[in-house]
């Protein structure tokens, strides 16, 4: 979801990269897994369907109405962790992740998030998130985990343009033009971006219906489709997506 809020208002003010130290260290959590028990929307993009596939064996369409629920996010419709009472439906009873080595990108993140600006992303660190940091530093791209950093933060930028792509074909407008958009645990945020309202004439029943367009051709085209675990993800997702843009009449994203 879009947080309008100054980068002052909920981290240290700070933009950091890949290889920078941020004081995050939790010391290994010791049990703690309060940030599995939030009351918030943990939204899933392809490659966290991808990776949660490789974690259970099961595509998005088994993982429906299961551990995964549809949400309307910022004019789309995402799927989301289907949090039961505020609690990840991952979450063992032992207290640790039962997917952590495939665990969703925001929850990586966490208590880091991305500020969104001029269609590039920083990372921030989310204040009063986190009860057990310690202080101690850590480079973001040792805290994040994913290999090959570099193609998955050029992945990151690409899915974030299509949402605005795809936003713009639908009139889910944004709000003022020139805010930072904050991404993170804290609010559930998702990379939906700026668009530039509805367009001129267009009757409410008529975008109701065109969304549902746009929204059905994105699950279709870049989640139901599926991955093969066994390949790389991002030329799979390359072609999904250029497909997806084909359908919806939208130019060729910048690919990875």
């Amino acid at each position: 979801m879009r947080r309008e809020q100054s980068i002052e208002e909920i981290s240290d003010g700070r933009r950091y990269r890949a290889d920078d130290l941020v004081k995050i260290g939790t010391n290994g959590c010791l049990g703690c897994c309060d940030c599995c028990r939030m009351d918030a929307l943990i939204v899933l993009d392809p490659w966290d369907i991808y990776q949660l596939k490789k974690a259970t064996g099961c595509g998005l369409e088994r993982l429906l109405n299961v551990t995964v629920r549809l949400e309307v996010i910022d004019g789309l419709i995402q799927p989301v962790l289907a949090m039961a009472d505020g609690v990840c439906p991952y979450l063992g009873a032992d207290g640790r992740c039962e997917i952590h080595a495939y665990r969703p990108g925001i929850c990586r993140l966490y208590p880091l998030g991305r500020c969104w600006e001029d269609g590039d992303f920083s990372y921030i660190l989310q204040t009063g998130e986190c009860t057990h940091c310690t202080g101690s530093k850590v480079k973001v791209k040792k805290w994040l985990g994913i290999p090959d950093l570099s193609r998955y933060e050029a992945y990151c930028r690409t899915w974030h343009a299509f949402l605005k792509a795809a936003q713009a074909c639908c009139g889910a407008g944004e709000g003022s033009a020139g805010t930072a958009q904050m991404q993170g645990t804290a609010a559930g945020s998702t990379g939906a971006a700026q668009t530039q309202g509805t367009a001129s004439g267009r009757t409410g029943a008529a975008e109701d219906h065109l969304r549902k367009i746009v929204c059905m051709q994105i699950l279709e085209k870049c989640y139901l489709t599926g991955f093969d675990t066994e390949k790389d993800f991002y030329p799979q997702f390359e072609e999904q997506l250029q497909a997806a843009c084909r359908s919806l009449g939208i130019g060729r994203v910048q690919g990875l």
